[in-house]
């Protein structure tokens, strides 16, 4: 994708988009994230100003995320505004999941309500573009402005979609740090308002109390577990490790551990085990006091940010591959077995399992491979044809590795092949 005008602009677009997918992985503030994507894309062309709004789902309307160059009295009346199928160029493309392009504000119908807002700050047209999320639900959108009736071009378009691109990124990391946020949030009340699972046992593991909550906890009836044993629940391999801790608890603080339990219908849940050692009156271990909080939504939470992050880093080498391969297109070299081997030599770092990934590309007459490369099992191929060129090609895993979604390869993994490929058929 050509994100600029010239080789040196292409180079500082990408290793800003590169600085920003750090800024969201280090968790940077969103609103600083967003006026840096916005900035960036600015800063390709003069007299151009550029904005991201937010889309609010339950109220229906846009709220303000970046403008920094924006008039702030424009931005002001705009925040809030209601999205429709005439609701200027932003509500508009958000209401329908499209993008509109409006050449001139001032006779456009989908600005007939708002062009009074625009006109006398010198805004003349507009186009702007949703920013989806990876289940192609509407986040926000993302506008280019002009001071002069016209379309854009399509440097400018590839512009906004790298820039939606990177939008839809930093919006979905922090819908993502703020479910963890509202996670926390939510066992701390348990634990203020005493919500608990309590659990006296005997030495051996056997029960000798058991309150309610630690009933709906194991999802069980109290009846069920006046008479069992904690080993009922436990993983066997957390059994040894149990099994020495009631029968010598210790006696400074309580012991605090994370224990994934099997309930009676078959479910699991983790949950916070603090245990205390309860005593006779010589001073003898009777048995143990255990205190349990579910913390089960907390470690699927945790599990999906882990995902989520896993995801991100996937998309930065793929984005990375994509810039790699871009910039060499652009250098007008002739497509001979040295070009071709630039361009296959960072391919496998793109894929997932990089350490045993090979690729090769294959242009009529003329061959280049990564070291190792041989035919395998675990392979895909895109075919590269236009311009009268012939050719593919081709990635592989040297060992197999667990099954996704086209044998061991992600579905980015097919689009991103299928893009390279592309981009050596436009060649």
């Amino acid at each position: 994708m050509t994100t600029a005008n010239g080789p040196e602009q292409t180079g500082v677009f990408h290793a800003s988009e590169r600085d920003l997918l750090e800024r969201i992985a280090a968790g940077a503030p969103l609103a600083d994230v967003l006026a840096r994507i916005v900035r960036l894309v600015e800063d390709q062309a003069p007299g151009m100003w550029c904005s991201i709004l937010l889309l609010d789902r339950e109220q229906q309307c846009v709220r303000h995320g970046a403008a920094p160059s924006l008039p702030a009295e424009f931005s002001h009346a705009i925040d809030g505004a209601s999205i429709g199928p005439e609701a200027g160029s932003c509500g508009t493309a958000a209401y329908r999941g499209e993008r509109v392009i409006v050449e001139d504000i001032a006779v456009h119908p989908y600005w007939a309500a708002y062009k009074h807002l625009a006109l006398p700050h010198g805004l003349r047209a507009c186009w702007s573009s949703p920013i989806f999320s990876t289940k192609r639900e509407v986040l926000g959108t993302f506008a280019m402005y002009y001071r002069e009736p016209r379309g854009p071009l399509p440097r400018e378009l590839a512009w906004v979609d790298a820039a939606t691109h990177l939008a839809a990124i930093a919006i979905g990391h922090e819908a993502a740090a703020q479910a963890l946020r509202r996670s926390e949030a939510h066992y701390r009340r348990i634990a203020d308002t005493a919500h608990e699972g309590i659990w006296l046992l005997d030495t051996a593991g056997r029960t000798l109390f058991a309150n309610r909550r630690l009933a709906e906890i194991l999802r069980a009836r109290a009846v069920d577990l006046e008479r069992a044993s904690i080993f009922d629940f436990l993983d066997p391999d957390a059994r040894p490790q149990i099994e020495r801790t009631l029968a010598a608890p210790g006696d400074g603080a309580p012991e605090q551990r994370d224990v994934r339990l099997h309930c009676r219908d078959g479910s699991q849940v983790w949950v916070i085990v603090s245990s205390s050692a309860v005593r006779d009156d010589d001073g003898r271990p009777v048995g143990t006091l255990a205190m349990l909080t579910d913390i089960t939504e907390r470690k699927e939470t945790e599990a999906r940010i882990r995902r989520l992050l896993h995801d991100l880093r996937e998309r930065v080498k793929e984005l990375t591959l994509l810039h790699r391969t871009a910039s060499l297109l652009q250098t007008g070299r002739p497509l001979d077995e040295a070009f071709l081997a630039d361009l296959v030599a960072p391919i496998p770092l793109a894929w997932q399992h990089a350490e045993v990934c090979v690729a090769r590309i294959v242009c009529g007459d003329v061959e280049a491979r990564t070291p190792g490369w041989r035919s395998t099992p675990w392979m895909q191929s895109a075919a590269l044809s236009g311009g009268g060129l012939r050719g593919v090609i081709e990635v592989a895993y040297l060992v197999e590795k667990p099954p996704a979604a086209e044998g061991p390869f992600l579905a980015e993994e097919r689009s991103l092949l299928q893009s390279l490929a592309d981009m050596l058929s436009a060649l």
